[in-house]
């Protein structure tokens, strides 16, 4: 099974970073392939956890969300996909 993670960033020493970590080396044990989508992630020891770089631009999180506003999330998702 395939299965994207998504962290939009990448804190050394941040909580959500390594609960990701844990749950990816925990889903390649059960036989899944998880990839970790983020702006930048450091590799990870374990070589079957792929990692993708995505990096569009940061923008307001104003509302209403417009095209430039949710750029960000778009290219997030086609990342994933």
């Amino acid at each position: 099974m395939k299965l994207a993670l998504i962290r939009a960033r990448y804190d050394p020493f941040g909580g959500a970073e390594r609960f990701l970590n844990s749950a990816a080396d925990a889903l390649v044990a059960q036989g899944a392939s998880p990839t970790i989508i983020t702006r930048a992630w450091p590799q990870s020891a374990n070589s079957a956890i792929g990692h993708k770089i995505v990096n569009p631009h940061y923008l307001t999180t104003a509302w209403p969300p417009t095209k430039r506003r949710t750029q960000p999330a778009r290219a997030f998702a086609g990342a994933a996909a």
